[in-house]
């Protein structure tokens, strides 16, 4: 260290210099790299455009090799043409917010010819004009926050294992949504459909949907599952489900005809609400369970019953039926009807014909007022099985 004194208002002051030190000065050995990303590293993904995915016979654009692709704006479709075709498995398309605009005579904006395709996945846009909106077949495909509107036929359509989520179709010529064996929608909104909202051809999972004002809200393949979804002002049925299915948790509302029907046997319905719907409430053939249900006011401008079930070995038990035209019809013998609740039905509680095993048919009791922690004249019986009116 250096030292040196001078004089500061008349005192000396010696000042110590400390030696900085500076870095190396001796660049490093080898040529000057760039720090900057390439754009591939910014956008690991490729673009969708006349250079990376070039037009082919049938497709406005095509791609053929497996990958992530983006939009990178709105595309218009051609005739006898898919807006984007698929060539190739493990491909995902990112709509990336824009539209896609079919002309008369477009095929699917997104679809491939002829062979299936695996582990496909459209998400995040808009589809509008198109024979089909989404058409994929093939196993793992998934279709992800797509809008589709005023199409020619089918919204989206994904056959075998497929996923469709958070979707809308609206305003389509037949199906808004349509899947096949194997398939899973979950939370999409079909409405202004010409056929049904959200139809399966096979066994599929269907969660946390809505179907309006189509013609026919939920029209379900052999051995889907139906959970938590509703369906309203439909002109037709809410639900209409094949053989081997369930359906629980739903809601059925203001519907043309019947709020939720079995097309066939074996089915289950559990835990659904089905209101002031035209027809009936819930129908079934024989052989289903139609367990702890609300069927509510149905028979709007028309005749409904809030259950009716037209066969036989049927289980109906736990529902509550209020203020429809007849509460509970059962047409054939050999049922099992238990521990229902109805009130306020306008022709009958219970229209049951001969040779069916019935709990007994209780009317429960009025109570006196009840202001405290005692009270209550009971329902009428303490047997386990038994229905009641009140």
């Amino acid at each position: 260290m250096d030292r040196s004194t001078f004089v500061l208002g008349g005192i000396a002051v010696t000042a110590v210099a400390a030696l900085l030190f500076a870095g190396p000065l001796t660049p490093p050995v080898g040529p000057v790299a760039s720090t900057y990303k390439t754009l591939q590293e910014v956008e690991p993904r490729i673009a969708i455009n006349a250079v990376n995915t070039p037009a082919s016979v049938n497709g406005t654009f095509s791609i053929f090799q497996p990958g992530s692709y983006y939009l990178t704006g709105n595309i218009t479709g051609e005739i006898g043409k898919h807006g984007i075709l698929i060539g190739s498995n493990d491909v995902t398309i990112d709509l990336n917010g824009f539209t896609m605009t079919g002309v008369p005579g477009a095929f699917s904006g997104v679809g491939h010819s002829v062979q299936s395709y695996r582990n496909v996945t459209v998400r995040n846009g808009t589809l509008i004009g198109w024979a089909n909106g989404i058409a994929i077949t093939g196993a793992g495909n998934r279709v992800e926050a797509v809008r589709t509107s005023e199409s020619v036929a089918v919204g989206i359509f994904l056959s075998t294992n497929g996923v469709i989520e958070s979707c809308t179709a609206t305003d389509n010529g037949t199906n808004g949504i349509s899947v096949s064996n194997g398939c899973v929608v979950r939370g999409c909104t079909s409405y202004l459909n010409d056929s049904a909202g959200i139809a399966s051809s096979g066994s599929a999972t269907i969660t946390e949907c809505s179907a309006y004002s189509n013609a026919i809200g939920f029209n379900i393949g052999l051995g889907s599952t139906v959970i938590g979804c509703s369906a309203r002002d439909n002109t037709a049925d809410g639900f209409v489900v094949s053989s081997a299915s369930v359906v629980s948790n739903c809601s059925a509302y203001s519907n043309g005809i019947d709020g939720i029907r079995a097309a066939s046997t074996s089915v289950t319905i559990s835990g659904c609400t089905a209101s002031f719907n035209v027809g009936d409430g819930i129908e079934v053939p024989g052989n289903c369970h139609i367990i702890n249900n609300i069927c509510d006011g149905n028979g709007v401008g028309g005749t409904g019953m809030g259950i009716k079930a037209t066969g036989t070995d049927s289980r109906i038990e736990g529902n509550s039926l209020m203020r429809n035209d007849i509460g509970l019809d059962v047409q054939l013998s050999g049922n099992f009807i238990v521990r229902n609740t109805a009130a306020g039905n306008g022709t009958f509680n219970y229209q049951i014909i001969a040779n069916n095993k019935v709990g007994t048919i209780v009317s429960a009791p009025n109570s006196l007022a009840i202001n405290g922690s005692t009270g209550g004249a009971g329902v009428g019986s303490t047997d386990p099985w038994a229905n009641f009116s009140y």
